[in-house]
């Protein structure tokens, strides 16, 4: 096995662990959206249901992205293509997503900081394309600890998000169950 192989492989637990990290709590998200299905579907709750939808894709991208990480014998290209095209899509969706998040009023978070979230997962979808390029071109260990970043910063800004998810479905609710005369 050659030493970049060897390097990917040193880690593959820990990517393991974060992809079993983000697929609990993407069952998580499932179950309290579930409940709350008819509070999403309400064109007031729009920014809720952007707010999920970024939420859930941010998950998934973690997801994959360790996924990646656990295929044997990787060399720089077969990692980091892969990685690139992850980046750049999930670059392109955040970008798409931000107007819409930023446009929409989601119960209990500021426009600032609507922005910093959508502005946090921009940023590491920016590390992970310059990363992939390092990985493809470097091919050394020093690259793949710079892939941490990325990693921590989307499984965090999801966990967050889900957690003013929750809050606003319950805000929503109490306004439903309890309209102002």
């Amino acid at each position: 096995m050659d030493s970049f192989a060897q390097l990917v492989r040193e880690w593959q637990v820990f990517y393991a662990t974060i992809a079993a990290s983000a697929a609990t709590l993407v069952g998580l998200l499932f179950v309290s959206m579930a409940l709350n299905v008819g509070m999403l579907a309400d064109p007031e709750n729009i920014g809720l249901k952007k707010l999920a939808n970024q939420t859930l894709n941010n998950f998934l991208y973690v997801i994959v992205f360790a996924l990646i990480f656990l295929i044997p014998r990787q060399g720089p290209i077969t990692l980091g293509v892969p990685l690139l095209c992850i980046g750049i899509a999930g670059l392109i969706r955040t970008v798409f997503t931000l107007r819409s998040l930023l446009s929409n009023v989601i119960q209990g978070i500021p426009g600032r900081e609507r922005f910093a979230r959508a502005a946090i997962t921009l940023i590491a979808f920016l590390v992970l394309i310059i990363v992939s390029f390092l990985v493809m071109v470097r091919a050394n260990a020093d690259s793949l600890y710079w892939l941490v970043a990325p990693m921590i910063l989307l499984l965090t800004s999801a966990s967050v998000n889900t957690w003013s998810l929750l809050i606003g479905v319950h805000e929503a609710s109490a306004k439903t169950r309890h309209p102002k005369k």
